[in-house]
């Protein structure tokens, strides 16, 4: 039994030939079985080990928009999901989404926590489209440690894995102005003539 690889490292489709060819000295025929399985996630990414809510890739409290090209390997396999960590402040809002072809797998995105309660889902986003998105405002009155959550639903094409593409980002919260607490009628904010800028 003979078997080789080879790694595509364009990052484009390229047409490779295959040449069986006999080691005997004398022109013979002879049968054989040939087997080719074409991995489209050939290795892991940077962030892994990173397939459990407590091993997750912690960016801690990264605010502004963060986009992560080329993930990989997220597959069918169990125990194969891709978590990445990060800190919520008080009234702030994180916005996540993942970005795949649904044509080479069907992957999802779930957002869970807060603070370690990894089976505490906030929320998820299923889809038979590309690319899945998920949000959340903390309003616990603390800084909270969230968990993102991508993993591999299926494939129509086959394929076991999927590359995607991770983007996030916290947009801070607009504070209250003067007159606050004035959200009902009952705790309303009296003001006279005048300009009231913010």
């Amino acid at each position: 039994q003979i078997s080789l690889a080879y790694t595509n490292p364009s990052g484009t489709p390229i047409p490779l030939l295959l040449k069986v060819t006999s080691a005997a000295a004398f022109q013979g025929c002879g049968n054989y079985d040939l087997t080719v399985l074409v991995d489209a996630c050939p290795g892991d990414d940077v962030f892994e080990p990173n397939d459990g809510c407590f091993t997750a890739a912690f960016f801690g409290h990264s605010v502004t928009s963060t986009f992560i090209p080329g993930l990989q390997r997220l597959s069918s396999q169990d125990g194969n999901d891709d978590w990445y960590g990060l800190d919520v402040m008080p009234g702030e809002t994180l916005a996540a989404s993942i970005f795949f072809e649904h044509a080479d797998a069907d992957l999802d995105l779930q957002l869970a926590g807060p603070n370690g309660t990894c089976d505490v889902v906030i929320q998820t986003s299923q889809s038979t489209t590309d690319n899945e998105s998920v949000s959340w405002t903390n309003h616990t009155g603390s800084m909270a440690t969230v968990g993102l959550r991508a993993y591999f639903y299926g494939s129509a094409a086959g394929n076991t894995c999927c590359n995607y593409e991770l983007e996030w980002e916290i947009t801070q919260a607009v504070p209250d102005d003067a007159f606050e607490e004035n959200d009902t009628i009952c705790t309303a904010a009296g003001i006279g003539t005048g300009y009231y800028p913010d």
